[in-house]
C-alpha cells in the first residue's frame, strides 16, 4: 500500500476505528458495483428493445458521465481508507 495523505489531512482522524474503515471499503465497492450495473443494464436495454438504428447515444452518455462521475467519488473514499489503514500501522 502507498502512503500518504495528501488530500485528506483531518479527515483520516474522523474515521473512529477500523470498523469504520471496513464499512467505507465495503460500501464504496457495493457503490461502484451498483453504478457499474445500472449503466449496463441501461445500455443493454437500448440495445435489445430498440435495436442498433435507435440508440440514443446521449443518454448512453449521460449514464456513461454519470458513472465517471461517481466512480471517481468512490475511489476518493477508497483512498482515504487506504491511507487511513496506513496511518494506523
Amino acid at each position: 500500500m502507498s502512503g500518504g495523505t495528501e488530500g485528506h489531512e483531518g479527515l483520516i482522524d474522523e474515521l473512529p476505528d477500523d470498523g469504520a474503515i471496513d464499512w467505507t471499503i465495503i460500501r464504496s465497492l457495493l457503490s461502484a458495483s451498483d453504478s457499474t450495473s445500472s449503466a449496463l443494464e441501461s445500455h443493454l436495454m437500448q440495445t435489445h428493445y430498440y435495436g442498433d438504428d435507435t440508440i440514443s447515444t446521449a443518454a448512453t452518455q449521460q449514464y456513461l458521465d454519470a458513472a465517471i462521475s461517481k466512480h471517481e467519488r468512490i475511489l476518493e473514499d477508497l483512498r482515504l481508507a487506504r491511507d487511513a489503514l496506513d496511518e494506523r500501522k
